[in-house]
């Protein structure tokens, strides 16, 4: 019995030594650790750990995804494969382009223009079709007078196949608004583009509003570089409309033939307008008898009967002394003349 006790206490002390062997192998000391292997091992046991939290949480990765991305990396860059857009962004991305291009074409001209914004403007609308086409829309629906007016200016300033056909659009339309701010825009562009008189021209033809036919013919105040081509049919045009009913038309329509027909041509239509009912047309004729001898005596007295009528507006009577003084008098009007413009400087 004391054998088998014996035994057994034995076997039970080297289990015990075999048990606190193993136990001293696993366990980590600083002894059995280099200095900067204990120090991390300290560091990762007592840090707690940060749970990151990204802006975006699509973009929160895994410790295992960054070992593998950090692997990756390692390895050299992942070879590039073709990726598929998503259909959202695919979607979404021309809408937000054409929301920014309208948003562009909607700011443009809300504020007054200077001289370096209109040279910046003229220069992103020649490089920019779309941009154009959405100050064109801009202009079409635009009900504020002050943003249309500075509209038309960067419009006129610029001209171009684009925004000569939405001139004419906007003159055959039918409706007397969208007529006069397609007028107002043609006047601007032909400064720089003879072909916004060839419109205005074919324009008159059929139409017979007076407040726009006296618009149309303000396109046509100066000839431009194709006067000799257009001559023929500008007098053709304009010398019914000496006749009309309209004051201001006949008034519009004498002005603007004396720039552009011959001096003999003129003549008849100058002889009727200086004695016209309407005071403002008198004045128009009195004005453009400048320096054309074709009036002959009867012109003369014509404008001696202006001048020295004392019922006669000063304006009036000042144009008829302008065209006097132009005019190649006998020594009898011209002494005549010295003593009307005495009268009317003493009045």
């Amino acid at each position: 019995m004391s054998i088998k006790l014996l035994a057994t206490v034995v076997a039970t002390a080297v289990a015990g030594f075999f048990i606190w062997l193993f136990i001293q192998n696993n366990t980590i000391s600083p002894n059995s650790l280099s200095t900067s292997e204990y120090a991390n091992t300290v560091d990762t046991a007592e840090t707690p750990v940060q749970e990151l939290t990204p802006a975006n949480p699509q973009q929160a990765t895994s410790p295992v995804e960054s070992q593998v991305k950090h692997t990756e990396s390692a390895n050299g860059p992942e070879p590039a494969t073709d990726k598929a857009v998503p259909l959202v962004e695919a979607i979404e991305a021309p809408a937000i382009a054409e929301q920014a291009e309208q948003t562009a074409a909607y700011d443009i001209a809300q504020n007054p223009l200077t001289e370096s914004s209109i040279k910046n403007l003229l220069n992103e609308l020649r490089k920019d079709d779309a941009l154009l086409s959405a100050v064109i829309d801009e202009l079409r629906v635009e009900t504020d007078p002050k943003r249309k007016k500075r509209l038309t200016l960067l419009l006129g300033e610029l001209g171009g196949t684009q925004v000569m056909q939405f001139a004419s659009e906007l003159i055959y339309s039918g409706s007397s608004a969208a007529q006069m701010d397609g007028l107002n825009l043609l006047t601007k562009i032909q400064d720089s583009d003879p072909a916004a008189q060839e419109i205005v021209v074919d324009f008159l033809s059929s139409e017979t509003e007076s407040t726009v036919l006296v618009s149309a013919m303000n396109v046509l105040a100066m000839p431009g570089a194709n006067a000799d081509t257009l001559r023929t049919s500008v007098v053709n045009q304009l010398t019914p409309l000496t006749y009309s009913e309209s004051p201001a038309v006949r008034r519009q329509s004498l002005s603007i033939l004396s720039r552009w027909s011959q001096a003999s041509e003129t003549a008849p239509l100058l002889l009727a307008g200086l004695k016209d009912p309407d005071s403002e047309v008198r004045q128009a004729a009195a004005y453009a008898s400048a320096r054309n001898e074709h009036l002959g005596e009867e012109g003369v007295q014509a404008l001696f009967a202006i001048l020295e009528n004392k019922e006669e507006s000063v304006p009036n009577r000042r144009a008829a002394a302008r065209a006097l003084n132009s005019l190649s008098l006998a020594t009898v009007s011209a002494n005549r003349l010295k003593v009307a413009e005495a009268a009317l400087n003493t009045r």
